[in-house]
């Protein structure tokens, strides 16, 4: 089932995201179960569980597999535990609401945690290791994958360990909303992350991947669309850094460091184009081949940092794709096999080139007044089949964004209905904040519900929201708008979320 191509709306440049972890020690249940004390085996304590029961796994090696979990609301932790799967199937088995595991080394089984049908789940703090598929490679729950979710939604798996599984790190096949952060991820064989077939509106962020074998540190595909991926470390993977390919549309990709992979990041191919895509404020540097490979239509490519690649940005090919405010210097900067936009207009400009030939003694959209302002005067041509590509606006230096929105926070993260929400950001102009001008815009379900306006103290921009007696539980996301006193304006969509309980 598609999880839809709808477009986000503006230009979300400097993006900033938190999300909370949740905290899974020494939370209130209904029971407390120990093991081995009062059951011999994890699975017999799970058996006896009941909804908002604690079970606490102490120290030991249990050959138990698959475990299974089917009660809601029930939370296991481990202290110095150790799931063995022994080389065969599933080592914990989860299809339940509000399951919360953490503090265990999960290892040696065919899969390690999997998740089907399981909404609010959280997988947290735990060593996920050395599982080995025993199936066909093209068969997804046959595969050696460390976590993995399909068909699950608005869960977090958060500061695991995911180390040498033989297939993929963490792993979602139609599964939407949920958040990935803080993860390690090394040596799985093929990816690190992957969201697989219409996995949507789903957050990777602040996580460390490196060292595939045979793949991508992340890999979106297959009308995986809206997703947002930012402030991750990855480098050292076989294939390229990020590739979003087969029809991945609307994906915002922001913020992240890719480092020494065989290429940066790759969009789309000849084959199956990825479209409208946002490309903002990462940092390439040091790939063997390309920084950045692109096949598909209206993306924007804006405010990276391209550097020591064999090639900078190369568009394969694709119209409409925006290409600005770029810091390139590469054996070769950049290629074009259309006629794409390499400039955001005068006075805004375009990107800096390491090999321009020009100087900047006039000003001007003609460059033909007296003065200089950081525009070069003649355009630089791009490589290109048909001789008209041209950046015509080239920066002399490195482009700083007007506004910059930052550590963007929401507390409570999970509130009951009547309790006020606050959302905080840093904002920053070159011009300065216009007055009234910084905004949070609140929806649900891709309508807006309603919006606040942000107040600056000791340099944050805070505000309240007060839900009314007929708000409706669910997640809400949370967009920041900022604008300052020359007019301009900049949004960075999802910069947070939050949840209303019933």
């Amino acid at each position: 089932m598609s999880c839809g191509t709808k477009k986000r709306i503006g230009i979300a440049i400097g993006v900033a995201f938190t999300v909370l972890v949740l905290l899974l020690s020494g939370m209130a249940s209904a029971e407390r179960i120990d093991i081995p004390a009062d059951y011999a085996t994890i699975q017999s304590g799970l058996d006896h569980a009941r909804p908002g029961d604690t079970i606490f796994v102490h120290a030991g090696t249990y050959h138990e597999r698959p475990l299974k979990i089917f009660t809601p609301n029930i939370t296991l932790i481990g202290t110095d535990a150790i799931i063995e799967g022994d080389g065969y199937d599933v080592c914990l088995y989860i299809k339940a609401r509000d399951v919360k595991i953490s503090g265990f080394v999960v290892q040696n089984g065919e899969r390690g945690i999997w998740l089907e049908d399981s909404t609010f789940c959280v997988i947290a703090n735990n060593t996920v290791f050395n599982n080995k598929g025993k199936g066909s490679p093209n068969m997804v729950i046959h595969e050696g994958h460390g976590i993995g979710l399909t068909s699950s939604s608005n869960c977090i798996i958060a500061n695991n360990t995911v180390l040498s599984n033989s297939a993929y790190g963490i792993a979602l096949f139609q599964a939407s909303n949920n958040v990935i952060t803080g993860n390690r991820c090394d040596r799985n064989r093929d990816y690190q992350i992957i969201l697989g077939t219409d996995s949507c509106n789903n957050t990777i962020t602040e996580n460390t991947l490196s060292g595939s074998v045979y793949g991508h540190g992340i890999y979106i595909i297959t009308r995986s669309n809206n997703n947002v991926v930012t402030k991750n470390v990855i480098f050292n993977n076989s294939n390229s850094g990020i590739n979003i390919l087969r029809s991945a549309h609307y994906n915002l990709i922001s913020n992240n460091i890719l480092k020494s992979n065989i290429m940066g990041l790759w969009i789309g191919s000849i084959l199956s184009a990825s479209n409208g895509n946002i490309i903002a404020n990462n940092t390439i540097t040091s790939n063997q081949g390309r920084g950045i490979e692109v096949s598909g239509d209206e993306n924007e490519i804006i405010n990276n940092t391209v550097v020591g690649n064999e090639e900078g940005i190369y568009i394969r090919y694709g119209a409409g794709n925006r290409i600005y405010h770029n810091h390139l210097n590469n054996r070769k900067n950049a290629y074009d096999g259309e006629s794409n936009i390499w400039d955001n207009g005068y006075p805004a400009g375009g990107n800096y080139w390491s090999d321009y030939p020009g100087l900047d003694i006039y000003m001007g959209v003609e460059q033909d007044e007296p003065g200089n302002d950081s525009i070069g005067d003649i355009p630089y041509i791009i490589d290109c089949i048909d001789g008209n590509s041209r950046d015509n606006f080239p920066l002399i230096g490195i482009y700083i964004p007007p506004i910059s929105i930052s550590n963007v926070t929401v507390s409570p993260a999970k509130a009951t209905i009547g309790t006020p929400i606050k959302v905080c950001a840093n904002v920053s102009t070159i011009s300065g904040v216009k007055n009234g001008g910084v905004i949070a815009t609140f929806t649900r379900g891709g309508y807006k519900i309603g919006q606040t306006y942000m107040a600056e103290k000791e340099g944050r921009y805070c505000g309240n929201w007060y839900f009314g007696l007929s708000a409706v539980p669910g997640v809400y996301h949370v967009d920041v708008i900022a604008a300052d006193r020359d007019g301009r304006e900049m949004a960075l969509e999802d910069a947070a979320t939050f949840v209303i309980l019933d």
